[in-house]
């Protein structure tokens, strides 16, 4: 599992160096998580199958 996290902090410090904002689009109820965990995450499950 441990590998799991370092792909996913790994992953998630190169995409936000690719980008200044986390959220794409303006949404009115604040989620959960912001879009770039959300590529991120889908980004480790293909890297990590």
């Amino acid at each position: 599992m441990n590998n799991l996290d370092a792909i996913y902090d790994f992953i998630l410090k190169e995409l936000r160096k690719l980008t200044i904002k986390e959220n794409f689009y303006f949404k009115p109820i604040k989620p959960k998580l912001s879009d770039l965990e959300l590529i991120e995450i889908n980004i480790s499950a293909e890297y990590y199958r």
